[in-house]
């Protein structure tokens, strides 16, 4: 398959846009009231009247796992006094905004079809953050190029000079090659070592931040680099806006931009910079990717979250244990207990990744099969219910995100060392009751309510 490009630009109404089919008849003028978000099979759809509408990149459903993401595409379209559809798509307004971003992702990122991925050397040669600019006006751009360069720093990267780097070693096309010069091999070496790093770093990003970047990129005149930092984290949407601004040499010192205008330039950036933020944030709102990325963020262990590294290997002896496992039982009947919680298997205590390929199962649902089966073995069948388990991809490997509610009645532990045991949440620690401590806790907990 060959790579596709990707070239985004503001469109006003009546012009073709690059990315979409161009309406020419039957198009209708409708109030974005008209929008909907819908349940259907289980996923959420955006709909107009019951009927279900498209992307205008590509055609595809516009459905989604999470109801937040449908909720924000109608908000943006909100902002305005009306929308133009045709054949199940919105073609009018286009814009920065989840819809956009959305058939974008489906039909070109998913696939690795656009052209970053593509070529992503070539892309980076394109970002203007690498061309400075002649003489002491350098001074100002490298001034807002200070947060994108302490990120490139943390990683032992640094910003290379294009100038100096030999293009002849890059897959660019040869009209573009003849354009360089050819100068330095040391610079060249270190432009490779960026180019690669930032193109694993790309990849390893989930599809909705591919989709943002690719974007961005490609409709803010090459701003790659600072793309990636915003949508990695390493950037605040006012520092991304001030270095595309100054890359692209939109500052007052180089070509007398004024006031205003500066401002003007400044606030559009900061919205794109904002639109893709928000995107990303409701396309994981309410999905289980979403819900790990939180937990993984800032959770602690505590009396609703706990981590397991495994399901079933010991890391220390490097075997199978059946203490690793009614480990894991332990908490999820302590949870049912209690006040139901979390717990993440593939995740150490300090909130570090390690992934589900330790317990060497042949596949994910092997794996659930085997969770679940161990759950109803010590447990009984009637906890199933209760207890919702799903496999989740992250850069570090899968993790297992189990979400357990709380019992409506005692749940009892079967386990080879401990029988009929009652297991609660006591702060991060998992206790199990017995004796009087045991019935004034379930009396407690179940009678008085």
């Amino acid at each position: 398959m060959t790579s596709v490009g990707v070239e985004v630009h503001p469109v006003r109404r009546g012009e073709p846009h690059p990315l979409c089919e161009t309406p020419n008849m039957g198009t209708s003028r409708i109030e974005p009231l008209e929008l909907a978000a819908r349940e259907i099979s289980g996923n959420w759809e955006l709909t107009r009247h019951g009927a279900r509408l498209r992307t205008w990149i590509g055609g595809h459903p516009v459905r989604h796992e999470g109801k937040r993401l449908i909720e924000h595409m109608i908000a943006e379209f909100m902002r305005f006094p009306e929308i133009e559809i045709e054949d199940r798509r919105i073609v009018f307004p286009q814009f920065l905004g989840a819809y956009s971003l959305f058939g974008l992702q489906k039909q070109f990122i998913e696939s690795h079809l656009d052209n970053v991925s593509g070529n992503f050397a070539f892309a980076m040669v394109q970002d203007p953050v690498f061309t400075q600019v002649a003489g002491p006006e350098f001074r100002d751009q490298v001034a807002r190029y200070e947060p994108v360069m302490n990120w490139l720093d943390s990683m032992g990267l640094r910003l290379i000079n294009l100038s100096l780097v030999d293009l002849d070693t890059l897959d660019c096309p040869d009209d573009f090659v003849l354009m360089s010069q050819s100068l330095g091999d040391d610079e060249t070496d270190e432009w490779h070592r960026l180019a690669t790093s930032l193109e694993v770093h790309f990849r390893q990003l989930t599809a909705e931040e591919r989709a943002c970047v690719v974007y961005l990129h490609n409709g803010l005149g090459g701003a790659l680099l600072h793309s990636l930092a915003l949508i990695s984290g390493a950037l605040q949407p006012d520092q991304f806006a001030f270095g595309v601004a100054a890359s692209q040499r939109m500052l007052h010192v180089i070509d007398d931009i004024s006031a205003d205008d500066h401002s003007t330039i400044h606030a559009e950036l900061r919205s794109h910079a904002n639109a893709a933020l928000a995107y990303i944030s409701a396309y994981r709102a309410g999905t289980v990717v979403g819900r790990l990325r939180e937990l993984l963020s800032g959770a602690t262990e505590g009396p609703e979250v706990e981590f397991k590294s495994t399901l079933r290997w010991d890391l220390r002896l490097e075997t199978n244990s059946r203490d690793v496992t009614d480990s894991v039982v332990k908490t999820v009947a302590a949870f049912l207990n209690t006040s139901g919680g979390t717990l993440l298997i593939g995740v150490s205590d300090d909130r570090t990744v390690v992934g589900l390929e330790h317990d060497q199962f042949e596949s994910d649902d092997a794996f659930l099969r085997h969770f679940y089966t161990m759950l109803t073995n010590a447990l009984g069948a009637t906890v199933a219910p209760f207890v919702d388990a799903q496999i989740a991809p992250t850069p570090g490997g899968n993790v297992c995100l189990v979400e357990v509610r709380r019992s409506p009645e005692p749940v009892l532990c079967q386990l080879r060392k401990t029988l009929d045991a009652f297991f609660v949440r006591t702060g991060p620690a998992t206790v199990n009751l017995v004796g009087e401590d045991r019935r004034k806790f379930q009396r407690l907990h179940w009678e008085k309510r």
